[in-house]
C-alpha cells in the first residue's frame, strides 16, 4: 500500500537555517490473537461502525504519523483489508507468536525513515482521540530528554509510548525488545501525566466490553 500521508505537516516555512519540525513515524501493533476475548477477534470489532484497527490507524494518521507501519500476524489475511485505502506500510510478522515484543521489532526495522521520534501504539484503545496523542506528541517535543515519554494516567502506565529516534538500533539489538531495554534504563524514561484515560482504557476481555458500553460518551460498538 502507499505510505504518502495526506494528513503530514505542512513545510516549515521558517528561514532555511532554522530547526525543522519534529517528524513522527508510528508502529501500530496488530498482530495478536485475542486470546482473552475467548473467540472474537477484537481488531474487527466495530466501534461508531468503523473496525477497531482502522479507527485506531486513523486516529494516529490524523495525529499528523507519518509514514505509519501496522504490524499483522495472526489473522492477517481478514484485518489488511479492513486498512485499506488508509496511507500506511503493512507488514507482517511471521513470529507474532514469540509476543508483542517481536512484533515491536519488526515494525521499527520496517521504518527506516529519517524520523525524530517514533511511537509504538497498541490497537485497542477505544478512548484515544487525535487531541491527546497530538498533546503527547507536543510534550515530547517540548522536551524531548528523556529519551522514553510514557503517558500515565491516575498511576497507570499507559499506551502509545514515544522514543527519541536514536534509540532504534540499541532497541533492536536488545534481547527481549524495546521493553527489555527500558526495564534495563528506567532513567531513560519520563512518565508524563494525563488527566484522561484514552490512554490506559483497552480491550482486552468481553468485561472491559461490558464495561466500555457503560461509558456515557463511549462508541457504539458491535462485535462480529
Amino acid at each position: 500500500m502507499p505510505d504518502t500521508d495526506p494528513s503530514r505537516r505542512e513545510p516549515s516555512r521558517a528561514d532555511p537555517g532554522a530547526p525543522r519540525p519534529f517528524r513522527f513515524g508510528g508502529v501500530l501493533l496488530a498482530a495478536g490473537e485475542s486470546r482473552r476475548m475467548g473467540g472474537p477477534n477484537k481488531l474487527e470489532f466495530r466501534l461508531d461502525g468503523v473496525p477497531l484497527v482502522r479507527r485506531t490507524a486513523r486516529t494516529l494518521l490524523d495525529a499528523g504519523l507519518s509514514p505509519l507501519v501496522v504490524v499483522l500476524g495472526h489473522a492477517a489475511e481478514r484485518i489488511a483489508p479492513l486498512l485499506q485505502g488508509l496511507p500506511v506500510r503493512i507488514v507482517v510478522n511471521e513470529d507474532y507468536q514469540d509476543g508483542q515484543q517481536s512484533s515491536v521489532s519488526c515494525g521499527l526495522r520496517a521504518l527506516t525513515d529519517p524520523l525524530d521520534a517514533y511511537v509504538v501504539c497498541l490497537s485497542d484503545l477505544p478512548l484515544m482521540t487525535e487531541a491527546h496523542l497530538r498533546d503527547l506528541f507536543d510534550a515530547f517535543e517540548k522536551d524531548p530528554q528523556p529519551a522514553i515519554l510514557m503517558p500515565v494516567h491516575e498511576g497507570q502506565r499507559g499506551n502509545p509510548v514515544v522514543f527519541d529516534a536514536g534509540l532504534r538500533d540499541a532497541l533492536l539489538a536488545t534481547a527481549g525488545g524495546a521493553r527489555a531495554w527500558i526495564d534495563a534504563h528506567p532513567g531513560a524514561v519520563r512518565r508524563h501525566p494525563v488527566a484522561h484515560p484514552g490512554f490506559t482504557t483497552d480491550l482486552d476481555t468481553l468485561d472491559d466490553v461490558a464495561a466500555l458500553k457503560n461509558l456515557p460518551d463511549a462508541p457504539r460498538i458491535e462485535l462480529p
